[in-house]
Formats: C-alpha cells, structure tokens, sequence
C-alpha cells in the first residue's frame, strides 16, 4: 500500500471502517484524522482521500458509474453508465474530457460498463448493450469496433469488463455466454473458457475479470458470490467466497482489481465495501458500510489500483468516484 506523508493524512477527511483481522473487532473513525488516534484495521488503516461528481448529465456529473481505469500518466477514465458515454478526469477530480453518447452508430455507447487502458495508451470499452468492444484513441476519437450479439467464438452477450495481461492480451468478462473470452490487442480471437454453473471453473454472469503481475486472471463470479482464479489458459487454481456479510463471503461482487504486488481488491457490491486478500485467498483487510457520507458507498462497482497505491471506486448508486488510501504513517 502507498504511504502518505502526515500533511495529507491530516487534510483528508477521514472515514474508515474495516475489521481488524487478527482480532475481528471492528473499528472505526468518521471525523477528521486524528493522527494521534489513527483508525487501525487489518495491516493498516485505509483513509478517505477525496471523492467527485454527482447524479446528473452534465460533464463531469456522473450517471451510475460501473468502471474506473487508470492511465499511465495518471488520468482517471470512468465508464459513465446511464450516460453512455465515457468521462475522463484528472486524479483530482478535475474533469477532462468526455465521450459516447447513446446510439447505434461508431463510437456511441449503451450502458457501458467496462473499461481498460490498452498498452499503447489506447481506451477499450465493453459496450455492453451493443455486445461489443469499441476502441478509442487517448483523445476520445472512435477507432474500431468488435463483436456482435451470439455466443460464437468473437460474439458477445453483455460484455461486463475488460483486461489485459503483461503479454498484451485482452481477457473479455462476457457475462451471459458465462465465459470469458482472450483476444489479442487487436481483438483477433484467442480462446475462450467458462461454461453455465455452480461447479468450480464454471460461471454465474462473470461480472468482471483483472489479471495480475504474474498473468494469473481473477475473475468475479457475480451471482455465484465468490472469485474464481485461474491460469491465463484457463486452468482453475483456486476459488473463495459465499453468499454472505462475514468476513471473506460476498453480495453479488462486481468488481476485481490486483495491485503490482498480487494482492486482490473486490468490490464487495451488495455489502457495501472492498475487501482485500493475499494472492491466495486470505482475507488481510475490509472497509466500508453503507451510506451517501463521504467514505460510504451505495453499492460500489468498479476499482482500480494505481502504481502509488491509491484505490479509486466507482461509487455506483451514489454516482461518484471515492479514492482512497494507506495512512498508517499520520503523524510520523
């Protein structure tokens, strides 16, 4: 996790809530940082930093975000739902750009959901009622397009979210064909896996997939309620996760994210909160109730982890984006 210096510590309004695993007490701070008093979850405290935009059209409000992907110079692309379109913004909230609109034709969007940034810079959107991937340039300006409705190798049904691997590879969450499905980054069809299940290596509408340093792919297995990870051919290693608010169980995940270290992040939606695991599955840290005050969520949806360390959520029912991070050194 990243490190903030005491200054910033002391200027975020504060709210984390989480468990502290050796001890499962739950613990908690809802007022400024009192870096005397640090809120202590799990191997750290996790600390509110900033939050931006609210229900509306106009540019920079946001319509029920469900993606968020991170550029390498720092912008902060949002997949803007109800709004069709796509959102780029500076990471501190300040509005850039924004791009779609509903409709038909190139380069408009319905109901988008997913987004990654592709290695050349390039954005890669799941247009998930058009069942199909649109690319654009790092401007905004439409490139191609790819799919179509089915379930034939290269069709889709509902993509929910897209990413790469170190290889360049794009994995596709094409959630009701209950697979995923690699392609190359010029979407030239790979391979796919998944099938209709409960079983193991099998799929309930995967909601989102990440892939982490070593190629290893996560995928949330939404209406299952746990994570399923796997090989980038395929092969199952390992799942974890049930139907339920303890610690480690799910409510309909919709979002996955790996840091450069393997360590998991998911966006725990019908609990309100993100809950962080080791590479193998142990629970290290959660944070989050519901709620529309800062550091709250309303069903959380998407998130990604920066290269310094910082989460930034899509905050889908409250529409806005929160991005936190490790304060464990306030007052050092």
């Amino acid at each position: 996790m990243m490190r903030l210096s005491p200054s910033e510590c002391r200027a975020a309004p504060a709210l984390c809530v989480g468990v502290a695993l050796a001890t499962l007490v739950v613990s908690s701070c809802n007022t400024l940082f009192n870096p005397r008093q640090p809120c202590l979850i799990g191997d750290g405290p996790i600390c509110f930093l900033r939050a931006w935009g609210r229900a509306g059209s106009a540019p920079g409000t946001l319509g029920q975000p469900r993606g968020v992907a991170l550029g390498a110079e720092g912008s902060v692309f949002v997949a803007d739902y109800l709004n069709n379109r796509v959102q780029e913004f500076h990471a501190d909230g300040e509005f850039v750009r924004g791009w779609g609109f509903a409709g038909g034709e190139n380069g408009r969007l319905l109901f988008p959901r997913g987004i990654t940034v592709g290695p050349n810079g390039a954005i890669y959107v799941a247009d998930t009622f058009q069942h199909r991937i649109d690319l654009f340039s790092r401007e905004g300006t439409w490139l191609s397009s790819w799919g179509d409705s089915g379930s034939a190798p290269a069709e889709f049904v509902y993509p929910s979210a897209i990413a790469f691997d170190p290889r360049g590879r794009l994995y596709v969450a094409d959630q009701f064909n209950y697979r995923i499905q690699v392609f190359t980054a010029e979407m030239r069809f790979l391979t796919l896996w998944g099938s209709r299940g409960a079983g193991v290596g099998r799929f309930q509408f995967p909601g989102d997939v990440a892939v982490g340093p070593d190629g290893t792919v996560y995928v949330v297995d939404t209406n299952n309620h746990r994570i399923q990870k796997f090989r980038d051919d395929g092969r199952l290693i390992a799942a974890w996760g049930r139907r339920g608010d303890g610690p480690g169980e799910f409510i309909f995940p919709r979002g996955v994210a790996v840091d450069s270290t393997g360590n998991v992040y998911v966006a725990d939606t019908g609990n309100n909160r993100i809950q962080e695991f080791s590479e193998a599955g142990a629970l290290r840290l959660m944070w989050g109730v519901a709620g529309e005050r800062a550091g709250r969520f309303g069903s959380p949806s998407g998130i990604a982890v920066g290269r310094d360390g910082r989460f930034y959520i899509a905050d889908s029912d409250n529409s806005r984006i929160q991005v936190f991070g490790d304060c464990d050194t306030c007052g050092s």
